[in-house]
Order: C-alpha cells, then structure tokens, then sequence
C-alpha cells in the first residue's frame, strides 16, 4: 500500500501481506481514518477472500478472515459507508461462476453472507459502491450467451435486490466498474463491439 497526506505530492509505502502463497486482486475503501482492505489469498491451500482493516489511517492493522469454501473465492471487491462494510466477490461452490455477498454492519466486527445470482451463464468481474443503504452492484454475466453488464440495487442495505440488464451489444461488454454519489451512477466497462476493445459509459439518475 502507498499512503499521501498531502493529496499526493509525498508518499509512504508499506508492505501489508506476509504470506507462503499468492495473495492477489486487492480492493480498497475507507471511510475518515478507517481503512479496508480485502484480496483473495492461496495462503490455506484455497483462493479465499481476506480482510485487512485499520482505524488509524493505516498505520496499524488487523487481519480477517472472510471465506473457508471448498473451491476458489476471487476478485474480491469492497464498498464502506459509515460503520456498513460490504465485500462482494465470485464463487465456484455452486459449480458455476456466481456472486456472493458479505455484510457487516459493525465496522467488520461480524458478518452476514448472501448469494446473489443463480444463473446459467458465468457471473464474474464485480464492482460495488454504496451510499447510505442503497448498494449498487455491477458485474459481467454470460448468461445472455455472451457477456454483457448487469446491475444488481439495494435500497435497504442489501436485504432485498432489483436486477437490471444494462448492455446489449454485439460484442462482448467486460470488466465494468461503478461510481455512485447521491441519485448519479455512474458505469464504465470495457467493449469489443467496434471491433477493438474501447472504454463505454452509462450514467443512470436515481431520482
């Protein structure tokens, strides 16, 4: 990890895994001087996911173990809003790619989890953001048989999700990534469909 305090003229760096196996795909949020890492790990013999957090702006860190599952847990991806910490990421337990969901509502102190898609195509490539209790989730998905980027919303701290399919294109939509502030999403994802892989966005109003 680098840290600036001075909106990133300086740095410090520090190095935040000491591990025998692979420790890869990290995501990053914080919230004041609290700060979360999350990445998935080989370290038990398995990709599972893995949490760091600090409260003192990184200083100091304590380490969390999010996953034990039989098969690989990856591409972990992380939003935070206020004490509400949510950590999706792709599961191979149901025997297809698909999302799941952790959830703590105590600054990471427990954590409820949720499966949130059950569907023929492979489900992979996450993004998540959050403001208040609306979640908002992106990810690409086979399922159409070809992938296209789908959003999954929350209006009441992930308890119960609308899905809606945002791209119909010729070519393959991939690797999206979401930015939420108040009513204004925001998408961007990575599109083959002019022949070459190019950069689209979508902007969608909530209210």
């Amino acid at each position: 990890m680098k840290k600036s305090t001075d909106g990133g003229n300086t740095w410090t760096e520090r190095r935040c895994t000491w591990n025998k196996d692979a420790s890869i795909n990290p995501s990053i949020a914080l919230d004041g001087l609290n700060v979360y890492v999350v990445w998935q790990d080989y370290t038990p013999g398995n990709y599972e996911i893995f949490l760091r957090k600090s409260t003192d702006g990184g200083k100091t860190w304590i380490t969390k173990r999010l996953t034990w599952n039989e098969v690989w847990s990856s591409v972990p991806q992380i939003a935070v809003y206020g004490p509400n910490i949510y950590v999706v990421w792709v599961d191979n337990i149901p025997g297809n790619y698909e999302l799941s969901l952790k959830k703590s509502t105590d600054s990471g102190d427990t954590w409820i989890t949720r499966r949130l898609t059950w569907n023929k195509g492979y489900s992979v490539y996450p993004s998540i953001a959050a403001d208040g209790v609306n979640i908002y989730i992106v990810w690409e998905d086979a399922t159409p048989g070809y992938p296209e980027i789908f959003l999954k919303k929350s209006a009441n701290g992930g308890d119960t999700w609308e899905t809606k399919r945002l791209t119909n294109n010729a070519g393959y939509s991939t690797h999206p990534a979401i930015a939420v502030d108040g009513s204004n999403i925001y998408v961007v994802w990575q599109d083959d469909t002019p022949g070459n892989d190019e950069i689209y966005f979508k902007k969608g109003v909530l209210y």
